[in-house]
């Protein structure tokens, strides 16, 4: 059995709710990469998920190819959004398990995500006269996962907090999906 908690008349998720969504996740795929990305202070919440999106599709376009979209491959994955004390969001994000990553002669998911950080921090915001240090190489953490159960429940610890619909999104084509 379901049950809420009501405040402020939004239904919030209760620790079933989150059980659920951990158990879902859980076998929807074998995750390989945990990436967490944090925003320097002061970047708009506008930015900083411009910015994971972009990094996304990057990503995409190096290890797919350009044409990632017509041929319907793209990392696949969540997007946790947890909102740090400053109410700036950063970004839990599960990676699933991918051949490509692994062939032989093909650079790894590190070095993709090195290679992109780079040329996302020095072309993307200097074009776009943005914030430049929004998203940096030194505000990425990449980790292989040993315990997927147990990451998943880290991912989803603040479901109560962030009362949204964006908390939880996939993967896709256009970054994460809800957002």
């Amino acid at each position: 059995m379901t049950t809420t908690i009501t405040t402020n008349q939004t239904a919030l998720p209760t620790d079933t709710h989150r059980i659920e969504w951990i158990n879902f996740i859980n076998s929807t795929s074998s995750f390989e990469h945990f990436l967490t990305i944090t925003f320097n202070y002061g970047t708009t919440r506008r930015d900083c998920f411009q910015s994971g999106n972009l990094l996304i599709h990057r990503l995409n376009q190096y290890i797919f190819g350009r044409r990632y979209k017509k041929t319907n491959q793209h990392l696949a994955g969540f997007a946790f959004t947890e909102l740090q004390k400053s109410n700036q969001p950063h970004f839990h994000i599960l990676i699933a398990r991918d051949p490509l990553y692994t062939l032989k002669g093909k650079p790894s998911f590190e070095l993709h995500l090195t290679r992109q950080l780079y040329r996302f921090h020095y072309n993307y915001f200097a074009l776009n006269r943005t914030n430049r240090n929004s998203l940096h190489l030194s505000n990425v953490v990449l980790k292989p996962i040993y315990d997927q159960r147990n990451l998943i429940s880290y991912c989803t610890k603040t479901m109560y907090l962030n009362n949204n619909s964006n908390f939880i999104s996939p993967l896709g084509p256009d970054g994460m999906t809800s957002i």
